[in-house]
């Protein structure tokens, strides 16, 4: 017969035993403290069962203590440990366990609450670009293995030097395979001066004009698509076709049709939804990357297709658990801190990261060898053909 012992707060342990934990003692001794105030432990036999220390790892960013748990152990009391010991150590600390097996990873330093971009960042001939760094290592997203994107957020958290950190990586990396179509239903006021990148194929700055971009994508895709039948592939990604089409959309909200506005405009902002569902759905396998920004995220806002399709989702603060739910999910964005660049970034797993920053400035600095004369404004699909100014590849 077992019996489980536990104390639920770490609070209450630390001040019962406070005076215990001030004396000097490496982090691997208080933790031996923690499993013992605790009641980390089982009972069998009238005896008491703790986890014992088998190794200890370390790295640039942290030390690792592996424990071997009693036989039986639930896993609820599992689960106490990490909310015990990095409130007890004041550090940051990741729980895994596996196999009876429990390691405690404890971070030297915190996530930064500023990281800068830096041309080193740039990985040349790939399309990967740097997320963050977490706690525990700098984290990428490649839109070859994962093609679209969604992202929201308050005003001024970070989308907007996100998209800033992505164009300028995409661009270093691939300056003659990216080609990059921006929805900017700002006025313009961010990306305007992107119109004079030779990468940049199109600026939308109304819903009108979004309504034309979409409409010439979708275009551009079927091509692509006859393209590819033609030659029996599947997936550009698997073949020797070296470009990719960028689909930025940024505040995405105001394509959402609205109650009460003329039939006209409704009806246009319905295609728009339905075209950009259709690039979310089709357009991965195609080389078209969906990259769907929004300041106020709601099941009208973000359309479902594009959530759907996104298997990549970052998460600025906001306000409430139901915003939280649309962007990822799940809870999570209420309760980040009130830092430019903080987010949560979700594929198979979550983890929060700081968005690395980039100045206006840095940025034209790198981006200006690539400015050409400014070009047309994009034309409806079906007045122009693909090969006047966009190579298919």
């Amino acid at each position: 017969m077992f019996e489980l012992l536990l104390v639920p707060a770490a609070a209450l342990v630390l001040a019962m035993h406070g005076d215990k934990l001030k004396k000097k003692q490496d982090d691997k001794e208080k933790i031996k403290v923690f499993f013992e105030v605790a009641g980390i432990a089982i009972k069998r036999d009238d005896k008491l069962q703790y986890p014992t220390w088998e190794e200890t790892k370390r790295d640039d960013r942290s030390t690792t203590y592996v424990y071997k748990l009693p036989l039986g152990m639930p896993s609820k009391v599992i689960q106490k440990v990490e909310e015990i010991v990095g409130e007890g150590l004041g550090k940051p600390v990741k729980i895994t366990y596996d196999n009876y097996l429990l390691r405690i990873r404890v971070f030297s330093r915190h996530i930064p609450e500023r990281w800068n971009w830096t041309p080193e960042l740039v990985e040349p001939g790939k399309w990967r670009v740097p997320m963050g760094q977490g706690l525990d290592q700098l984290y990428w997203h490649d839109f070859d293995k994962i093609p679209h994107l969604t992202a929201g957020g308050l005003t001024r958290m970070g989308k907007t030097v996100f998209l800033k950190v992505l164009t300028t990586t995409i661009i270093e990396s691939q300056p003659e395979h990216a080609h990059f179509f921006v929805i900017d239903l700002k006025g313009g006021l961010e990306f305007g001066r992107y119109r004079h990148l030779k990468q940049v194929k199109g600026i939308a700055e109304t819903p009108e004009e979004a309504f034309l971009t979409l409409q010439y994508i979708v275009g551009l895709m079927i091509e692509k698509m006859e393209l590819m039948k033609a030659q029996h592939l599947s997936n550009v990604v698997e073949s020797n076709m070296p470009g990719r089409i960028f689909v930025i959309v940024d505040e995405g909200a105001e394509l959402c049709p609205g109650k009460g506005m003329p039939a006209k405009k409704k009806k246009m902002l319905e295609g728009c939804q339905e075209m950009l569902s259709h690039i979310a759905r089709i357009g991965g396998a195609l080389g078209v990357r969906l990259v769907f920004c929004t300041q106020y995220p709601t099941g009208d806002t973000l359309p479902r297709q594009v959530k759907q399709n996104a298997d990549a989702k970052l998460g600025f603060r906001l306000p409430t658990q139901v915003a939280s739910q649309v962007v990822l999910d799940e809870p999570g964005l209420e309760q980040l801190p009130t830092l430019p660049g903080r987010a949560l970034f979700k594929t198979d797993h979550i983890v929060e990261l700081q968005v690395p920053y980039i100045s206006d400035q840095q940025m034209w600095d790198i981006l200006k060898k690539h400015e050409v004369k400014p070009s047309e404004p994009v034309k409806a699909a079906e007045n122009r053909t693909a090969d006047e100014d966009f190579d298919l590849d």
